[in-house]
């Protein structure tokens, strides 16, 4: 009680900024007399999830009594002092340059550096990085994302060794069987030549030669090949030959001797490396710009990090799951795999090293593939009130929307189909508390639109996870139209116009298509998918017109259209 009334003379003292949370099992009665009565501040009470006194939406209260009843082993009461943010980019503390030091290397010509350090010339190494930049180029169009529970036991099987263990001519179907096809969406990242001059450390015009000559080897590739079925060049097969020529006792002295690739697995071995590289690189947003800023460990590889697993068999790749790529990244900087966080929270930020990564939606808040799929790694480190701290963290429930849409309309047959935004301005703001360690952040943020008085709370990690399983309406659905082409509703079509708003989903039988009204406007469109009722899927609309998205939809069976 004593930290509780200390919190409030804070919270007193400066109401517009700070909050204060308790999260106790015992009685919130003096809590409640202390706060309301006493020191006149807005109070919210919430017992076993059920708000029964104010409004739980983040700046319609200043102190928040979270009473837990039944089930608790122990009693416990836990305060916090939470501030509100104007924008999260305070958190992250930026340096210009990582820190120096003799186990790391800048990522700028990683791949050069690796080949080099198997004794490869330079017609060798240009050879195995084409081949990289092959299988590179072939997973981003054959991967898919999927949607996880991070915390339960459906996580990769890790191995030593990073080869196909599957046979040659085992089936995909029966690794694919285990995932729901219908949740799963192709991966939108492509591999750019600004990405290949990070990881070669060339000029983009020899980048651009290098992504061209991969429609070459692509002929030479049987279907379904595996990491060790490549077909590798002349001149690494003729060193193959050479290692398999020699007898068993030659092959173990010249191993004994070299680090070096010698033979087919260790080669496969060496292309999957380069190309885990690469794909971790290209899911780099500004890979580009911090060539020289970011520096990994030399000695962890990182094809045993969770996207280099996801990939282990070229010829049944694993789905990729939404914090594949931040978790990488740390493995990556770091040596292995961050702290799993607690039920109900996902990572947004991480800290190591002198680095700090997150997911590109932190700062770019929208719907567009690059935001969801992306993460930023920059040196610096998270800092609050002087503290530095080792994460930041988002709830994992249910984002919570007060207010009903205020646009409703549904269109007959022949009504025109226009791109408009009936959801209207979002005001963004964030909120941070102390996480469940002194060494975590609990961030959220609240939208508001002064149109409708609707109101929304998530997290980036939960807008991570629901744009995770979105479908996206580009020129992959054969649409040749303009973006602006005014279509008109098909005899027989259901389909509802609506705001942002809290939504249900349709019981019936025949359900109506809920096309999601917020053309053009960034934070509308994340009001509209946080809008959208648990357990359901849709499609964003991008270089596709409007008549295309919604035929698609109502052909794929989906439940919205943002």
């Amino acid at each position: 009680m004593k930290t509780f009334y200390q919190v409030l003379c804070a919270v007193s003292r400066f109401p517009n900024d700070y909050h204060c949370i308790l999260r106790t099992t015992l009685s919130v009665t003096l809590a409640f007399v202390l706060a309301h009565s006493i020191c006149g501040l807005q109070v919210c009470v919430v017992v076993d999830g059920d708000v029964v006194y104010g409004n739980s939406i983040p700046g319609q209260w200043q102190v928040k009594l979270d009473k837990e009843q039944g089930g608790a082993v122990s009693p416990f009461t836990e305060v916090k002092l939470g501030r509100k943010l104007e924008n999260p980019d305070v958190l992250l503390k930026i340096n210009d340059v990582g820190p120096r030091r003799a186990n790391r290397i800048v990522i700028k010509g990683i791949a050069r550096t690796a080949t080099i350090g198997q004794g490869l010339d330079i017609d060798e190494s240009n050879d195995i990085a084409k081949l990289a930049i092959w299988a590179a180029e072939f997973i981003l169009e054959e991967w898919q994302r999927e949607l996880v529970d991070e915390w339960g036991s459906n996580s990769y099987i890790s191995s030593s060794e990073p080869e196909d263990s599957a046979s040659p001519n085992r089936s995909t179907d029966d690794t694919n069987n285990s995932h729901d096809n219908s949740r799963l969406v192709p991966v939108k990242t492509r591999l750019t030549t600004d990405a290949i001059c990070t990881w070669w450390g060339c000029p983009e015009k020899t980048a651009s030669d290098m992504l061209s000559a991969t429609a070459g080897i692509s002929t030479h590739q049987s279907p379904g090949v595996s990491w060790t079925q490549l077909a590798f060049s002349q001149k690494i097969m003729g060193k193959i030959s050479e290692f398999a020529d020699l007898d068993y006792e030659r092959q173990m002295a010249r191993r004994l001797q070299t680090y070096h690739a010698l033979d087919r697995r260790d080669f496969a071995r060496l292309t999957h490396m380069l190309t885990t590289q690469l794909l971790l690189i290209t899911f780099l947003r500004g890979n580009a710009l911090n060539q020289e800023q970011v520096r990994v460990r030399l000695s962890f590889s990182p094809e045993y990090s969770k996207l280099g697993m996801a990939i282990k068999m070229l010829n049944s790749i694993k789905p990729l799951r939404q914090s594949d790529v931040l978790y990488s990244w740390h493995y990556w900087l770091q040596g292995e795999p961050p702290k799993t966080p607690e039920s109900n929270y996902g990572l947004d930020v991480i800290a190591t090293n002198g680095y700090i990564i997150y997911r590109s939606l932190l700062l770019d808040l929208n719907l567009s593939p690059d935001s969801c799929e992306m993460v930023t790694v920059e040196p610096g480190h998270i800092c609050l009130d002087n503290q530095r701290l080792a994460e930041i963290r988002g709830p994992d429930d249910i984002p919570l929307v007060k207010g009903e849409p205020h646009y409703r309309k549904r269109l007959q047959a022949r009504a025109k189909l226009e791109s408009r935004d009936h959801t209207g301005r979002i005001d963004l703001s964030w909120t941070v508390a102390e996480g469940d360690s002194s060494s975590s952040l609990d961030l959220e943020m609240l939208l508001r639109c002064e149109r409708s008085k609707l109101e929304m709370m998530a997290s980036v990690y939960q807008i991570a996870k629901l744009s995770w399983s979105l479908q996206y309406g580009d020129r992959s659905l054969g649409c040749s139209h303009e973006e602006g082409r005014v279509g008109k509703v098909v005899e027989g079509e259901k389909i509802e116009v609506v705001s942002a708003g809290e939504l249900r989903k349709s019981d019936s039988e025949w359900k109506t298509l809920q096309l999601l009204s917020a053309n053009g406007n960034n934070l509308g469109q994340v009001a509209c998918l946080l809008s959208a009722p648990p357990d359901t899927q849709g499609m964003v609309r991008r270089e596709a017109c409007l008549r295309c998205c919604v035929t698609e939809c109502n052909k794929r069976g989906l439940d919205f259209l943002i």
